[in-house]
């Protein structure tokens, strides 16, 4: 075979993939309800889980308990504004993120003027403001922190008082936290669902519901990746407790069976350091539509029983493994002690 001759054949087999390339779901970016709902709700669970988090930074006692309750905090309220979007039928991610970081920031400030209060009122020695004048008077808690606060600090750490630039550097690192875990959830969780726009409605997740081996044929791995699922009929099912193999996950609507979609996914399991399973997953595509075709090709898969779950199914989960047929597509306050 001379150059041009394997020239000529890796142009044919790059066009072949090319063909092979399914579409891939992309959300129609409609909003629903979620323009009225996901705000209120979102900041509604906001107040309320600031009003928590703020007693809880100036009454525990442990520095370890408020890092998970950082963290917590903006996850929680990211679940609130991901299942208020999700409810409202929302399908626009980048809308969930927004809305998600607004709340998360929207829960820093609650949780601010509720710490503020608190701690005036457990250190101050004096009347101070009420917990409304905290939670309307943004300038008042701005200037109790930056004047009060950020110079003398009002908590111990390993026997040292952060204030000043490390002080600031720490309400900043909260502050990414919080939003940052708020938006990302909540974006996530939007991202990753598939809707029906003919029925109106989200389409079911089933997870694991074909297998192949990941280590027989890596060649195979580009036409995977472009949507040919007839490329898992050439690679025989993982061998029972396999390290590495490659993984289907589908979205059905289960009201008109039309709409669907399919990921694949390349998953790895070990063990960890202490001896635990640890399971990795990479994805090999994204929310791959499927066609009257690639349902074809599911079928003699699973009718076969070549990559079924290495492990037996768990008691009525049997359904879940039944693929559609073809026809799918001031003073400074004394210092608190944390251990």
């Amino acid at each position: 075979m001379n150059l041009s001759d394997k020239a000529d054949d890796a142009v044919a087999k790059e066009e072949c993939v090319m063909e092979l390339a399914t579409a891939v779901y992309k959300p129609s970016g409609k909003l629903g309800t979620a323009l009225v709902l996901v705000p209120v709700a979102g900041l509604v669970s906001a107040l309320v889980l600031g009003i928590a988090y703020g007693f809880i930074n100036v009454y525990n006692p442990l520095i370890y308990i408020e890092v998970l309750a950082t963290f917590f905090f903006g996850l929680l309220i990211g679940i609130a504004v991901a299942h208020t979007a999700v409810f409202a039928k929302c399908r626009n991610p980048a809308f969930a993120a927004l809305m998600g970081a607004v709340c998360g920031a929207a829960g820093l400030y609650f949780g601010w003027a509720v710490f503020i209060f608190a701690l005036i009122q457990r250190y101050g020695g004096v009347q101070g403001p009420t917990l409304v004048d905290c939670l309307i008077n943004p300038l008042q808690d701005w200037n109790f922190v930056a004047n009060t606060l950020a110079p003398n600090g009002w908590f111990t750490l390993f026997g040292a008082t952060p204030s000043g630039v490390l002080l600031w550097a720490i309400w900043c690192a909260e502050a990414a936290i919080i939003v940052g875990a708020s938006g990302f959830y909540a974006y996530t969780t939007i991202e990753e669902k598939v809707f029906c726009e003919t029925c109106a409605g989200w389409c079911a997740l089933k997870k694991d519901v074909a297998r192949a081996d990941g280590k027989k044929d890596l060649t195979l791995l580009p036409r995977l990746q472009a949507g040919d699922l007839a490329a898992m009929n050439e690679l025989p099912p993982p061998k029972p407790g396999a390290a590495s193999y490659f993984r289907l996950d589908h979205q059905l609507c289960e009201k008109c069976g039309n709409m669907g979609t399919y990921k694949l996914f390349e998953v790895t399991e070990g063990k960890d350091k202490d001896g635990k399973t640890e399971t990795k997953e990479k994805e090999l595509t994204g929310h791959m539509l499927l066609s009257a075709e690639s349902a074809q090709q599911l079928g003699p898969l699973l009718a076969r029983g070549k990559f079924l779950k290495a492990a037996a199914p768990a008691a009525g989960d049997a359904a879940g493994s039944q693929f559609p047929g073809p026809q799918a597509p001031g003073a400074p306050l004394p210092p608190k002690e944390k251990s």
